[in-house]
């Protein structure tokens, strides 16, 4: 229970929304960037929460305070006069900010025409996999901790995650790594050309043809090993 409070003055009354409310003691603070009032109201509890958070402005006197929407705390007491007072402490939520329409252009843009390696330099914007997306070939996503590029159109599906389906994902490797682990090719798109260098089984390895979809042990005239 609260401690009692002291009704020493009934001031003026304010509407929060459809509704009068009349102050105790002339009480409304703002403290710590919350808005404090206390007041006396026979009405229904309901009626009071739905009215401080619809209303959008809260006059009183020569002050407006807007955008107090949320009920953080609330309480009431009974005075020696049966009357019942109620403290509410209400919040201001912070304001979403949102980009002018041509700067959302012009990002989305950027990001559609960075390569593999601009796009590594910056990872964390992609998006997450994510099943039931629609996908399209040059996509690309976050999938644990690697970024993927997308190689056909799909619709994802739990079982095609970017890890297993080497027919729709390719993962993009550091190029800072100058031997990348094998990943093996499914087609042309993503076959090793002449001079391309992998890391298979801990051994360094260079292409000697293009197109390479082999891996050095299925074709090793393919490879050659680095010493």
């Amino acid at each position: 229970m609260e401690n009692e409070v002291l009704i020493t003055d009934i001031s003026k009354d304010i509407n929060i929304g459809s509704i009068t409310i009349s102050l105790v003691n002339e009480c409304i603070q703002m403290i710590n960037d919350l808005l404090n009032i206390t007041f006396l109201f026979d009405g229904d509890i309901s009626d009071l929460y739905s009215n401080f958070n619809d209303t959008e402005e809260i006059i009183y006197g020569d002050e407006t305070y807007s955008g107090f929407t949320i009920i953080k705390e609330f309480g009431f007491k009974y005075d020696n006069e049966n009357k019942k007072i109620y403290r509410v402490v209400l919040v201001q939520p912070e304001k979403e900010y949102e980009l002018p329409n041509d700067i959302l252009y012009a990002i989305d843009f950027a990001v559609e025409n960075m390569d593999d390696e601009q796009a590594l330099n910056c990872f964390s914007i992609f998006p997450l996999w994510e099943e039931g997306i629609t996908y399209s070939e040059g996509n690309r996503v976050q999938y644990n901790d690697k970024l993927y590029k997308v190689l056909q159109n799909h619709i994802s599906q739990n079982d095609w995650t970017p890890d297993t389906a080497s027919s729709l994902f390719v993962e993009i490797s550091d190029p800072n790594i100058e031997y990348p682990e094998f990943v093996q090719p499914t087609g042309s798109h993503d076959a090793y050309s002449q001079g391309s260098k992998i890391t298979f089984e801990g051994i360094k390895y260079v292409s000697l043809i293009d197109n390479n979809v082999w891996s050095p042990i299925s074709y090793p005239s393919g490879w050659e090993e680095v010493v």
